[in-house]
C-alpha cells in the first residue's frame, strides 16, 4: 500500500451541515444502466452518516466551526484505522473525469481540488472524528480513495450515534410553540444541571429580554401580539385555533387552561413531558406518543405514526437503499445477520427498518430465511 497523493483543507465551511465532494465533469449518458442504480434520480442521500454515488460523496457535517478535510489517494486498500475515528463508512465511488471538487450544497461544481487518476471505479473510506475545544465543536475528516474495479456494496465500520432516530412523539406539532418552548427551557436546564429544577431556577436561570425579562413566567399566553398588515386577520385566526386546540388538550388531560407561562408546567406533567418531584421541581422525560395520551381523529393518528416512523427509520432506510443501489443485479440475497453486520445495527433494528421501508414502498424483502431484497419506486416525501 502506497500513499500516492494527499491534500488537506483546514477551513472548510459546510452549508446546511453537509460535506459535499463532486466530480467537476460528469459525462455519463443519462440512460447509463451501470451501478449505482437510480443514478438518474438526482439525489445524493447521506443516510445516517455519509453516502457515495456516481460523481459525488456527501456526509453529515454538523457544527458552525470550520472542518478539516483531508483527501488521500492510495494505490491499494490502506490499513484499517477505525479506532482512530468516531464514524467510518467504506463504499464504492464512480469517477468520470478523475477530479474531485470540495464544494457546498449550493456552491455548485468548482475547479478540481484533488485528482484521482484515470480509473473509473474506486472505493472510498469516509472517516470522521470530533475534536472539541472549550467553546467549539470541530470535526476532522479523512477520505481515503483507492482504485477498486470490483463493486462491493457499502459497509459501515464505526458509528458514534445510534442508526435509529429518536422518533417523533407528535407533541411539538400539536401544541403551539409558545407553550412547548417553556417546557424545553425547563427540560434543557434540568438536563444540563443533571437534577430537577424549580420554577424559581427556571425563571432566574433563563432571561433574554424583552421576551424573557424578570418575572417572565407570569407573562400571558398566547403572547400579546398586535399584528398589522394584510395577513393580520389570518394570523389572528391561526392564533385562535392554536389556543382552542391547547384548551381542548388541557381539558382532556384534566388540567387548568394555559393562560400564563407558568401554567405550561401542569400541562406538560399531564402530557408526560415533565415529571414533578417534590413540591416545586421538575425533570425531563421522554413522553409517550400523543395519540396514546389524547383522543385524535384517525387521519391525524396515521399522520403522527408516519412521522414517527420516518424520524426513527428514514435515515437507516437510506443506508439500506445505498446497499441496494450498489448491488450488481436486481436483487441482493442476504441474511438478516449479514445485512445487520454490514449496516452495523442490531437485527431487531434491521427488522423494524425493513418493515418501514417496505410499507413506504422503498424496497421489498422476501419472507424466506435468505432475504431477496430489491429496490422499489421511491415515494415523494
Amino acid at each position: 500500500m502506497t500513499l500516492v497523493d494527499t491534500v488537506q483543507i483546514d477551513d472548510y465551511r459546510p452549508e446546511y451541515s453537509l460535506l459535499v465532494l463532486l466530480d467537476p465533469s460528469v459525462q455519463w449518458d443519462y440512460e447509463d444502466p451501470e451501478v449505482p442504480r437510480y443514478r438518474d434520480r438526482g439525489d445524493q442521500p447521506t443516510g445516517t452518516f455519509a453516502g457515495t454515488g456516481a460523481g459525488w460523496v456527501t456526509a453529515q457535517a454538523p457544527g458552525l466551526a470550520d472542518h478539516v478535510v483531508r483527501l488521500e489517494l492510495h494505490d491499494s486498500p490502506p490499513p484499517a484505522d477505525c479506532a482512530e475515528f468516531d464514524d467510518v463508512l467504506e463504499a464504492p465511488y464512480r469517477s468520470s473525469s478523475g477530479g474531485l471538487s470540495l464544494t457546498t450544497l449550493t456552491g455548485g461544481v468548482g475547479p478540481s481540488d484533488f485528482g484521482l487518476g484515470d480509473a473509473e471505479w474506486y472505493r472510498v473510506r469516509v472517516a470522521r472524528r470530533q475534536t472539541d475545544t472549550e467553546n467549539t465543536r470541530r470535526y476532522i475528516w479523512t477520505l481515503r480513495f483507492w482504485p477498486e474495479p470490483t463493486v462491493e456494496p457499502p459497509v459501515w465500520l464505526a458509528r458514534s450515534h445510534p442508526a435509529v432516530g429518536p422518533g417523533d412523539n407528535g407533541w411539538h406539532s400539536a401544541l403551539p410553540d409558545w407553550a412547548t418552548e417553556v417546557a424545553y427551557i425547563a427540560a434543557n436546564m434540568a438536563n444540563r444541571l443533571g437534577e430537577p429544577v424549580t420554577l424559581q431556577q427556571v425563571e432566574a436561570g433563563y432571561q433574554a429580554p424583552p421576551r424573557y425579562a424578570a418575572g417572565w413566567l407570569d407573562d400571558p399566553l398566547p403572547p400579546d401580539h398586535s399584528p398589522t398588515g394584510p395577513n393580520a386577520n389570518m394570523y389572528l385566526a391561526l392564533l385562535a385555533e392554536k389556543q382552542r386546540r391547547l384548551d381542548q388538550i388541557a381539558a382532556e388531560l384534566g388540567v387548568p387552561p394555559v393562560r400564563h407561562k407558568r401554567d405550561v408546567f401542569p400541562l406538560m406533567v399531564a402530557a408526560g413531558m415533565l415529571v414533578r418531584e417534590g413540591p416545586d421541581a421538575y425533570r425531563a422525560v421522554q413522553p409517550a406518543r400523543i395519540d396514546t395520551v389524547v383522543s385524535l381523529p384517525s387521519e391525524e393518528v396515521e399522520a403522527i405514526r408516519q412521522r414517527d416512523m420516518r424520524s426513527r427509520y428514514g435515515a437507516v432506510t437510506e443506508d439500506l437503499e445505498a446497499v441496494l443501489r450498489w448491488t450488481i443485479g436486481p436483487t441482493l440475497a442476504t441474511t438478516a445477520g449479514e445485512l445487520a453486520d454490514r449496516l452495523l445495527i442490531s437485527e431487531r433494528e434491521l427488522a423494524d427498518a425493513l418493515a418501514y421501508a417496505e410499507e413506504a414502498g422503498l424496497l421489498h424483502a422476501g419472507s424466506e430465511q435468505t432475504m431477496q431484497l430489491r429496490l422499489g419506486p421511491r415515494v415523494s416525501s
